[in-house]
């Protein structure tokens, strides 16, 4: 039964996202970026103390910053980057599956990575107040802390998503994936040690 609905729910997505695939990603890399902050801040709440715990509110700040730095950037350079620029890249008179895969997680883990790692650690500190001076003392502090997991979680999700994955599904991977990269990286940017 629950197979059946979910898999009625991908079909109905699959039809949204090839009607409208800009609005359709943007709209859901939203929604996922926004339940990364909001399992990122129940998760702080759990671990709390009980007394902690009765003072907690929600931060809409945090869910905001997050929402919009998700829409802003990482909804719009990722839909390029995964329909545009990295197919292209990637283009080879030798298509073996095998090549075209590490050739994509390399281009991936290289550039969209390090790319992005920079840019939310930037722009998350410039939105939450801070200054540039702020922003690139946060970026010294943070990234390289931040890209070597990115490169643990991320090597192995893409290797597997570009090898066995059908490519209209592909982005379904990676956003299932994302709510949980989402909250480590508000881990990163909201509480000090993580």
């Amino acid at each position: 039964m629950a197979f059946r609905l979910f898999k009625r729910g991908l079909k109905k997505y699959e039809q949204i996202l090839r009607a409208k695939p800009f609005t359709t990603t943007i709209t859901t890399n939203a929604i996922i970026v926004g339940l990364g902050e909001v399992l990122k801040q129940y998760i702080v709440k759990y671990n709390s103390t009980q007394e902690e715990r009765l003072e907690w509110k929600f931060n809409t700040q945090h869910l905001n910053t997050m929402l919009i730095y998700g829409v802003g950037y990482s909804c719009l350079f990722s839909y390029h980057w995964y329909t545009n620029f990295l197919p292209r890249l990637t283009q080879s008179k030798d298509p073996s599956k095998i090549k075209m895969t590490l050739k994509k997680t390399f281009l991936d883990q290289t550039v969209n990575s390090g790319l992005a790692d920079s840019t939310f650690l930037y722009f998350m500190t410039r939105l939450n107040g801070g200054d540039h001076d702020d922003a690139i003392e946060k970026h010294k502090k943070d990234f390289l802390r931040i890209f070597i997991m990115d490169q643990k979680v991320w090597i192995i999700v893409q290797l597997f998503n570009f090898y066995y994955i059908p490519i209209r599904y592909q982005i379904f991977v990676v956003s299932i994936i994302s709510v949980f990269w989402s909250a480590y990286l508000s881990f990163v940017q909201h509480v000090e040690e993580v």
